[in-house]
């Protein structure tokens, strides 16, 4: 790692013609100007940031250590070769070079949030609350730096200050739709439904191909059992955003709600071919064949299923319906023992599986009644809710601040918008 402190060397510490030539040219003062230094060090730049933009990662490594080789007192260089190291998660290293930035430039807004950006990463969340509202203070104009902060604030478990942070900032910006969706989610986890409902609506009065509103309205109207309407909600979203795999996943539960099977199983197709390795487009290929009477295909996708460790639960409850139908009545028992194995909810919720489970044991010659016993009472089961299995899944914060981060990594003028 660069010894930044060496590298950073102010004009106190002693004369240094050429490495003040160079910081004249980086600021385009009259050295720079006319020994040609300014266009040096920005074509540089220029393919350095591009290096980190498309992925390049060491290269983008070695152009930033060039860069600063000539001109030590560049913080923007310090802030690509930290964006590097965050791009690989090395996240100490990246703290070291944005506060390189951050001697050279103490009031440097990308440094101060990529710095407080790395913290949230290493859970060091108050150090990362002063760089942001440092940042703030530099330019309270920063809307992904209030994002940051609310994120903060949820981590932080500070739900009543999250929301008075995002609707102090609608009142500055109204038409700021992923502060707005933020709130959605809080709204929502908080039970307020129809007010997450009225915000998503505000939503897409300011900003119509705000495709996660229409996504989310088609989500909140599925819970409701309103299909129908969540399905034009959906139709929406798809048409704004077609290549979201969440999207053809809720399609396809809507479409199997509304008993249009052939149509749901297209969703699901297309789910695996944007996400080839989604479980749950695979269970929900599974239960179109089951109602299909397609046994045997259902029977070969969650048989594979069984081999992982995600949703086995609905997977055994699955099967045993197969063997239940197919009358293989002493498999279908041992798929619901399974089912209960890997669900202890279900037992506390449902104690009277247990009793089924002892009753096998001491009739096991009763297979049909057993078989069907547990058949009736998983038949009540809302799986989705007992076990957190949204099969149409939540839009949620941490994917638009991961991707918000990954924008920034790569984008040096990011947060100057």
């Amino acid at each position: 790692m660069v010894n930044w402190k060496a590298k950073a060397i102010t004009e106190d510490q002693g004369p240094n013609k050429k490495r003040e030539g160079a910081r004249q040219g980086m600021e385009g003062g009259r050295g720079g100007a006319q020994g040609g230094g300014q266009p040096n060090i920005k074509a540089a730049m220029e393919v350095a940031w591009k290096h980190l933009t498309e992925k390049r990662i060491d290269e983008a490594k070695k152009a930033f250590e060039l860069i600063l080789e000539k001109f030590p007192q560049s913080a923007m260089a310090f802030v690509g070769m930290g964006n590097a190291f965050a791009a690989n998660k090395e996240y100490d290293e990246a703290r070291e070079y944005y506060k390189a930035a951050l001697h050279i430039k103490s009031d440097m807004p990308i440094a101060l949030v990529m710095l407080g950006r790395v913290y949230i990463k290493q859970d060091l969340l108050e150090e990362a609350m002063i760089q942001f509202e440092l940042a703030l203070k530099v330019n309270p104009k920063m809307s992904q730096v209030r994002l940051f902060m609310c994120q903060l604030y949820l981590k932080m478990d500070q739900i009543n200050r999250a929301i008075a942070f995002l609707n102090e900032t609608l009142v500055q910006n109204p038409q700021f739709s992923e502060a707005r969706f933020i709130l959605v989610g809080i709204l929502e986890r908080q039970g307020e439904t129809e007010g997450a409902f009225q915000q998503l609506q505000e939503i897409i009065i300011h900003d119509p191909e705000f495709w996660k509103a229409h996504f989310y309205i088609a989500r909140l109207l599925s819970l409701k059992g309103d299909f129908k309407s969540a399905l034009s909600a959906c139709k929406k979203a798809i048409l704004l955003h077609p290549d979201v795999s969440r999207m053809h996943l809720l399609m396809g539960r809507i479409y199997n709600e509304l008993s249009e099977y052939d149509k749901a199983l297209d969703e699901f197709i297309k789910v695996m071919e944007i996400e080839p390795k989604n479980i749950l487009a695979k269970i929900g290929m599974a239960r179109i064949y089951i109602k299909k009477n397609k046994l045997n295909e259902a029977r070969k996708i969650l048989a594979v299923l069984t081999k992982g460790d995600r949703y086995l639960v609905l997977v055994h409850r699955l099967l045993a319906e197969i063997f239940l139908k197919q009358e293989l009545f002493k498999v279908a028992i041992d798929e619901f023992k399974a089912a209960l194995i890997h669900g202890v909810k279900l037992v506390e919720k449902h104690p009277e599986l247990q009793l089924i489970a002892e009753r096998a044991s001491l009739e096991p010659d009763n297979h049909r009644q057993i078989a069907e016993a547990f058949q009736n009472v998983f038949e009540r089961i809302d799986f989705e809710q007992t076990f957190g299995i949204e099969l149409h899944q939540n839009t949620d914060l941490t994917e638009t601040e991961d991707k918000l981060m990954n924008d920034m990594v790569g984008t040096p003028t990011a947060l100057l918008v």
